[in-house]
């Protein structure tokens, strides 16, 4: 048997604080026909497994590669062995998705921040690297905002974040990315990441608050402004991949601290630990396969990560100047928190840089302090960006940065002023919501003379119509109307002047609701027809329909609300609107109905009712009414005929399966007025009765629970109703018990209506 050496190396030796590219070399002798590699990577918590969903689910594989021979090296070599390849993870899916299709985007600004909520499997160590990917691009490389990454500690559930989350010491700011912030490396066209490089602290906690992650935790990515075109794209993939990691992606809403909701599909954003806690061996297994003429040659070896190498400070934050404020006079205290470091004995300096949108310009140099008075009396008015370095004092030191969130003004024009006293309605009246037409009336005071200039967003892109203003002394009245241009979804504003001591901008209780009723739909048409019809109408989206049966136009306010269907047995013009909350409308359905006189061909009729109801067969019938009405010569007469007999026949046949059916007992719940938010009304209690015997419980114990039913309609009843209104079809389901939902609940026999 042919001898051979193969002996295996790792280029360069196994670091955690090493996120590049690595090589595997193996000696091989003799001329083999081929040669492949097999990774594993070694996991020292003692399970078989390294890489994991965000749900905790193991999926690992060993990584094959192939090895070329390098003529220079005289070695079998792979290179571009990935951190990957090397370092557990856990991801909601794999590189061999998101490397190889074309991701969705998802847009990531103030107004809807994402949630990520990933289970750890892997034991917390000291001093350990923590490596965060995210696949995010801002949507403007002019103004977008830096997008912020925050990690959340162990144990928090979704509500947690139903609360103003940013000042909390259960998370931290461990990174922002500026608009011009490059990847840190690109697997594919479909897949490139940001990286955060963390280390954990003696104790296994991450950052200055100490976050314990070792059981699981959160990434929060925030961009600090509500409009789209200055926020980020995040990518995620869609399809049935890892389906058991649902409700691991939300969606938060800064304007509610509420409206929390669970995504479908799997962001590209993953973790990566590396270990070197000499207990738990962490590590890859490599087994090079030489494939010659006659035989199969294996060999493998074992690579630890071991010495702790000099890992880079942990990054740190500013305290002040504060992002998006305006400093006048001589001078400005720069100063932030001091940072730590996963290497004892390491002393930490500091390097502060100013930038003022063109150049850079170094404030602070290798100083141990951590706040420095800047002289600013002869520094030039305008916007300044702040960035810190915290370095060791190894030979060849490791730096770490640190942001502030957004830029600052130096203003020295004096005075500054600042705005107070916010108010904001819309003139569609009794309803948060705002629709084409609607004027929108914002009004605040300046503390002094200030000329602001005023911008609107309506779900985070500008409104079609410029902002009115107008002012008395410093109080400032600001409208606008709403465009049909107008995007779906809340209003925000931001206020700017040159004098104000910041930008103003906030998200309002108003939502522009742009998106018409759909058209009304009939049982009935427009015809001739010789008995009585009751005309049933729908529309879907809608909140209430009205009509009007003497040719008067309806529309949003005027005319009868549908409720009950509507029996018509004379000429009638019909004409019929639908409209939601916001008031939008329908197109206008116009009918007309035409009765002709009993005479004639009724006694006919008659006969074919009753001898149906007997049991007997139609087609002697009908023949005997065409004879009749051929010898009148009347074609137009016998397509009404037509028309009233297949009218008659499907009446009968549901006469017929309704003798069939269990006769249903009349319903209890009797509802003769429309409820809705902050009523008090008996007719309320009947509503919690009904939604708590119909398990759409308002609460386990305590008012509005089962027994305890008040008449006050409050939040716990508007929850209640929302969850009937989708579960049983009703839209739209806002929580307003009108006529639709009570004709749907009518249907099911659950209630009946006096009016």
């Amino acid at each position: 048997m042919l001898k051979l050496s193969q002996t295996i190396d790792i280029d360069p030796d196994l670091d955690i604080s090493y996120f590049e590219t690595y090589k595997i070399k193996a000696n091989v002798s003799g001329a083999p026909t081929s040669v492949s590699l097999q990774l594993e990577t070694l996991n020292g918590d003692g399970l078989g497994y390294w890489n994991y969903y965000v749900d905790g689910k193991a999926n690992s594989d060993a990584i094959t590669k192939n090895m070329s021979f390098d003529v220079a090296e005289g070695k079998y070599i792979s290179s571009n062995i990935y951190p990957d390849d090397i370092y557990p993870e856990i991801y909601f899916l794999p590189s061999s998705v998101t490397w190889n299709n074309i991701p969705l985007l998802m847009s990531a600004r103030r107004s809807n921040y994402h949630l990520m909520h990933f289970s750890n499997p892997f034991t917390m160590t000291a001093s350990s690297s923590f490596f965060i990917e995210i696949n995010a691009d801002p949507v403007s490389s002019v103004n977008s905002a830096d997008l912020d990454v925050c990690l959340v500690e162990k144990g928090k559930v979704a509500s947690f974040f139903n609360a103003d989350w940013r000042n909390s010491s259960d998370l931290e700011l461990v990174a922002s990315f500026g608009k011009n912030a490059a990847k840190h490396h690109i697997h594919s066209a479909n897949s490139a990441h940001h990286l955060v490089r963390l280390a954990t602290n003696e104790d296994g906690t991450i950052g200055s608050n100490n976050l314990d992650i070792s059981d699981d935790f959160w990434i929060i990515l925030y961009s600090n402004s509500p409009n789209s075109n200055r926020g980020w794209n995040l990518a995620y993939q869609v399809g049935d991949s890892c389906m058991n990691a649902d409700n691991r992606w939300y969606i938060g809403n800064q304007s509610s601290w509420g409206g929390m909701t669970s995504q479908v599909g799997r962001p590209d954003a993953h973790i990566h630990l590396a270990r070197r806690d000499l207990s738990y061996l962490d590590g890859i297994s490599a087994t090079t396969t030489a494939l010659y003429e006659n035989e199969i040659v294996t060999e493998n070896d074992v690579f630890y990560f071991s010495e702790l190498p000099n890992l880079a400070p942990n990054p740190t934050s500013f305290i002040s100047p504060v992002a998006g404020s305006i400093y006048d006079g001589d001078s400005i205290t720069v100063s932030w928190n001091p940072a730590t470091d996963p290497n004892e004995g390491d002393n930490l300096n500091y390097n502060i840089y100013i930038n003022d949108g063109s150049a850079t310009t170094t404030l602070v140099a290798s100083s141990t302090a951590t706040s420095y008075t800047w002289d600013i009396s002869a520094v030039n008015d305008g916007d300044y960006t702040v960035l810190g370095e915290v370095c060791d004092d190894a030979t060849t030191p490791i730096c770490s940065q640190f942001y502030l969130i957004d830029s600052f003004e130096i203003n020295k024009v004096k005075p500054i002023y600042s705005l107070s006293n916010f108010s904001i309605y819309s003139s569609n009246p009794g309803t948060p919501l705002a629709k084409a037409g609607d004027t929108i009336y914002l009004s605040f005071e300046s503390s002094g003379s200030v000329n602001p200039s005023v911008s609107f967003f309506s779900g985070g892109n500008a409104i079609g119509n410029s902002p009115v203003l107008s002012s008395d002394s410093n109080s400032w009245t600001v409208s606008y109307l709403v465009d049909n241009s107008d995007s779906d979804g809340t209003l925000d504003y931001v206020i700017t002047a040159s004098n104000l001591d910041q930008e103003y901008s906030s998200s309002t209780p108003i939502t522009i609701d742009n998106t018409k009723s759909s058209d009304v739909s009939v049982n009935y048409g427009s015809g001739s027809y010789t008995s009585n019809i009751s005309v049933t109408l729908g529309s879907v989206g809608s909140s209430w329909i009205r009509y009007t049966l003497d040719s008067t136009q309806p529309d949003c306010q005027t005319g009868h609300i549908y409720v009950d269907p509507i029996n018509i047995s004379s000429d009638t013009n019909l004409k019929v609107v639908a409209c939601d909350e916001a008031g939008n409308q329908s197109n206008l359905l116009d009918l007309s109905y035409f009765f002709s006189s009993s005479g004639g061909s009724g006694g006919k009729i008659r006969k074919v009712e009753k001898l149906e109801l007997s049991g007997d067969s139609l087609e002697k019938v009908i023949e005997e009414a065409f004879q009749m009405l051929k010898k009148k010569k009347d074609p137009m007469d016998i397509n009404k005929l037509k028309e009233i007999l297949k009218y008659l026949e499907q009446k009968i046949k549901e006469i017929n399966e309704t003798k069939m059916e269990t006769k249903i007992e009349s319903p209890r719940f009797i509802f003769t007025k429309n409820l809705s938010y902050g009523m008090t009304d008996k007719e309320v209690k009947l509503l919690q009765k009904l939604l708590n015997e119909k398990n759409y419980s308002l609460a386990e114990s305590g008012a509005g629970s089962s027994g305890n039913e008040t008449d006050y309609f409050g939040n716990l009843t508007k929850k209640a109703l929302i969850r009937l209104q989708k579960n049983e079809g009703v839209r739209p389901a806002l929580g307003y018990f009108g006529p639709i939902t009570r004709e749907a609940l009518k249907r099911k026999g659950w209630i009946s209506t006096n009016h």
